[in-house]
């Protein structure tokens, strides 16, 4: 993610450090990284939105399903955004 959308200036907090941080806010914070995720990779050019995740992840629960259909909206975008990085280096 860093390398990919280095063009942002932004950097992105890796897995340790996130459920860490999810841990001590009671998870709050694995939803603002959501976000911060999705965002980057929408300015990177996927087809993404940050309110449609934490819709999927927070909302969605409730049917079970939701936070999967969320992880698969952000792998596919980040598939997308990585092979257009791919491409042009």
């Amino acid at each position: 993610m860093n390398l990919t959308c280095a063009g942002d200036g932004k950097k992105t907090n890796g897995l340790i450090i996130t459920g860490l941080l999810s841990l001590v806010t009671l998870g709050i914070y694995n939803f603002i990284w959501l976000y911060h995720i999705s965002d980057r990779l929408k300015n990177a050019g996927a087809n993404i939105d940050g309110a449609n995740i934490l819709l999927w992840e927070i909302l969605g629960s409730f049917i079970i399903v939701g936070p999967f259909i969320a992880l698969n909206k952000l792998i596919k975008a980040l598939n997308f955004v990585n092979a257009r990085y791919n491409d042009s280096h």
